[in-house]
């Protein structure tokens, strides 16, 4: 055989056995849950993942922990004064912090496996009833952020104080 037919040859194994490779897609599935499965609604917010894979679902029925198996869903019996969970946030120590329909804000204490109103929830009361809650973020130190609509943002530290940026008007 010659070093050029040798040479073409190599060439046209070497395209093939790339292409093969890079036809290779992974088999990834996908699976749908729903109240049959242990879901308490269909209707889900938001959903967040934590660092022991269990996965929080805020549905407009409850905060729901899902372990890859089965549903728990957390209402009024956990504390969750309103049922129905708009957003979440991770906070320190393994917390989830939800933001309810009613603008209130709660907190998931990982320890304590229960539910409870955000301590200073009494200085948001005022503002959310002329400016509604678009979101809300928290920091290492769980100081709470809430953006409203036509006001900017209030800043509360950890014993209650809180603070207002406004948002720049542009002319």
């Amino acid at each position: 055989m010659q070093w050029g037919n040798c040479k073409a040859i190599s060439m046209i194994l070497f395209c093939a056995l790339a292409a093969i490779g890079i036809s290779q897609v992974p088999n990834l599935s996908q699976r749908n849950f729903t109240i049959e499965d242990g879901l308490p609604s269909n209707e889900c917010h938001d959903i967040l993942q934590d660092s022991l894979g269990y996965i929080w679902i805020a549905t407009d029925r409850g905060l729901v922990k899902f372990d890859g198996y089965t549903f728990k869903t957390y209402d009024i019996s956990d504390g969750l004064l309103d049922m129905c969970c708009l957003r979440l946030r991770f906070g320190k120590q393994g917390n989830i912090w939800i933001q309810t329909l009613s603008h209130r804000i709660f907190i998931y204490k990982h320890k304590l496996d229960k539910i409870e109103l955000y301590e200073h929830q009494q200085v948001i009361d005022p503002y959310i009833k002329q400016f509604p809650l678009s979101d809300f973020y928290t920091d290492s130190l769980d100081n709470l952020t809430l953006s409203l609509y036509g006001l900017g943002f209030l800043n509360i530290d950890g014993v209650g104080t809180a603070e207002i940026e406004r948002r720049n008007k542009k002319r």
